[in-house]
């Protein structure tokens, strides 16, 4: 099936629990057993039909188990299609990753007790189900994928002895999807990387590093991941909250609040985009910037303002605002995919759609709490 071009989107590095936001977890490594296609039992779990109209996939958690759903925007329907397989040492603490990489593949991750490499599937559309792959890399990374690499960050909790994530930071490097899992190279940079952010168009990934005791600017790099070359290294501007990043093709998109510190229940809830060097600043007067998505010379932002979501799309060269939706009933914005009928929204516990001229967004249930999007 035909999918639209996946834009450049962001995701916080740290590890998440279940209740909260959810981040990317780890690559894994699979036992031999698991390295064919298997199909888990649905234990209770209702599941549909509708693979082929699934445009958008997430992870949610139904009749306690974790499920692969899909979304078919044009019925606005969204259903329960496979179980993932459930094994005794998989970590339910500790949120597990959904992906789609540059070929249109779908990968999942699974955390694992004791630190364990989490677990890999493969979304198998065709056979309706999952398989587990046999390589991976170290646990709660988070997955980056770019145009012939998927890069594997870890999040500031793992860095260092006893948590201090000043002293360096590593980042693993994956080789093409075509040729396996195995690492190609490792890279280390210093300081904690807090946001990161990649592109299915390039070989580039977008970094944030936190300063030191949060004093001074954060530092933004980019990376280019065929040879690992850290360039273009600058700082955000000074007092400059950072809370999402997208990657342009190695140019860095920032977005956060106008003011630091600032509440989400002050201001006009506007946003405003500033260029400095290779860098792109998108600010919100008195809000918060939940999601952020780069395509093309769009960009687009999910930002909640005075107790309201709401989608806003921007011409990347201008400014300008080209469109503005509603997203009722939405409070925190979990996950961003576009569609060919429009952006989807992921929330708790429903996804909003929203079509390029619509005010409004169409609410679409999910079949149970999500967990990744």
């Amino acid at each position: 099936m035909h999918r639209p071009h996946t834009p450049h989107t962001s995701a916080r590095v740290r590890p998440a629990r279940r209740s909260g936001v959810m981040s990317l977890a780890a690559v894994a490594l699979l036992t031999a057993v698991m390295t064919t296609a298997c199909t888990a039992e649905p234990g209770g779990v209702d599941l549909g039909s509708d693979w082929k109209g699934a445009q958008a996939f997430a992870l949610a958690k139904v009749g306690g188990q974790l499920t692969v759903v899909g979304v078919n925007p044009k019925k606005g329907k969204a259903e329960a299609l496979t179980v993932v397989p459930s094994q005794a040492d998989d970590d339910d603490t500790l949120a597990p990753q959904i992906a789609e990489l540059a070929n249109g593949q779908w990968v999942i991750s699974v955390p694992r007790k004791g630190g364990k490499p989490d677990r890999l599937y493969q979304l198998d559309e065709k056979e309706h189900s999952v398989a587990g792959q046999s390589a991976g890399v170290e646990p709660l990374h988070g997955l980056y994928p770019a145009k012939s690499f998927v890069a594997a960050v870890p999040g500031p909790a793992d860095e260092g002895k006893g948590g201090d994530k000043w002293k360096g930071h590593s980042s693993a490097v994956l080789v093409r999807k075509s040729g396996g899992w195995t690492t190609a190279r490792t890279l280390k940079l210093p300081g904690a990387i807090s946001l990161a952010g990649s592109s299915p168009t390039s070989d580039s990934l977008c970094l944030t590093r936190d300063a030191k005791d949060n004093k001074g600017e954060t530092r933004v790099s980019t990376v280019d991941l065929l040879d690992g070359t850290v360039y273009n290294e600058s700082a955000a501007p000074k007092g400059f909250a950072v809370q999402q990043l997208a990657c342009d093709d190695g140019h860095p998109v920032l977005a956060g609040p106008a003011k630091a510190g600032g509440g989400s229940s002050t201001g006009s809830g506007k946003l405003s985009v500033d260029r400095t060097g290779n860098t792109t600043v998108v600010t919100a007067d008195g809000g918060r910037v939940d999601q952020l998505a780069v395509d093309g010379d769009t960009i687009t932002a999910a930002v909640f303002h005075k107790g309201t979501e709401s989608l806003i799309t921007l011409d990347a060269k201008s400014g300008k605002e080209t469109h503005r939706a509603t997203l009722s009933g939405l409070m925190d914005a979990e996950g961003i995919q576009r569609t060919k009928q429009g952006w989807l929204v992921f929330s708790e516990d429903a996804a909003a759609l929203v079509a390029p001229s619509s005010p409004t967004a169409k609410k679409i249930k999910l079949p149970g709490k999500l967990l990744a999007s």
